[in-house]
């Protein structure tokens, strides 16, 4: 079996110990994808990754791969995860975690992603959760930016809504579901999202009532795209 080391960034998605010194952390690896890596002594009170392995530390690292198993042997933070002072945020970070968990797939690179994640500790705003599944489902290619028509007939009003295969469109249609129906704001909200730098992103100032109907359009269009359930997204105040 080949052996060999590897340096690579990395982003800390779980850990779980394993024994009285060990860990197994769950990484996304900008070159490696997902992949899960073990952490020899790292419970130890003078271990060398003491304060490194914790939820999104973004690390520069090397990793030992056996062929059957890698094996963190050296890390250094780049930035530290949240830290618990921002509540919203830390808890965002977790369900982030979630997420990505159940979606990334094993050793599978995804550059675009891996560079959304190291910026999200820019935003702290209540619209990080939204942002980044916005992000994340236009990455993979479920969500694209909407396009209305230019011209719309006299005496016709343009309706948004998520359709069967869970995009947004836009239709002249008067017998769109109303429980479907997104309004022109949120819309525009969706392709600022979708267009700007994230550090950018919270800039976007929403009244209380266009937060709670961009918290819905983005839940509905999760769980739509990846048949998943979100009933712990933060819900915005």
């Amino acid at each position: 079996m080949s052996q060999k080391l590897t340096n690579d960034q990395l982003i800390i998605l779980r850990k779980f110990p394993i024994n009285e010194s060990d860990l197994l952390i769950v990484v996304f690896g900008k070159q490696l994808g997902k992949i899960l890596i073990k952490a020899k002594g790292e419970r130890k009170t003078k271990s060398q990754f003491k304060g490194k392995i914790n939820i999104f530390n973004h690390l520069n690292a090397t990793i030992y791969d056996s062929g059957r198993s890698f094996t963190l042997t050296e890390a250094n933070l780049i930035t530290p995860g949240p830290d618990g002072t921002n509540l919203f945020q830390f808890q965002s970070f977790q369900q982030i975690s979630k997420i990505l968990n159940q979606i990334l797939q094993d050793q599978h690179p995804q550059p675009q992603i891996f560079e959304l994640l190291t910026q999200l500790t820019q935003l702290e705003s209540e619209q990080l959760l939204e942002i980044f599944i916005i992000k994340l489902l236009y990455l993979e290619g479920h969500i694209y930016p909407v396009q209305p028509p230019e011209k719309i007939p006299e005496g016709k009003s343009l309706y948004f809504y998520i359709d069967k295969n869970g995009s947004i469109n836009s239709t002249l249609d008067t017998q769109v579901d109303p429980n479907n129906l997104i309004p022109p704001k949120i819309i525009k909200a969706i392709n600022f999202y979708l267009k700007a730098p994230i550090q950018t992103c919270s800039k976007l100032k929403l009244s209380q009532e266009e937060q709670e109907e961009l918290h819905k359009t983005v839940k509905n269009l999760y769980q739509n795209n990846l048949n998943l359930e979100l009933k712990s997204i933060p819900k915005l105040v």
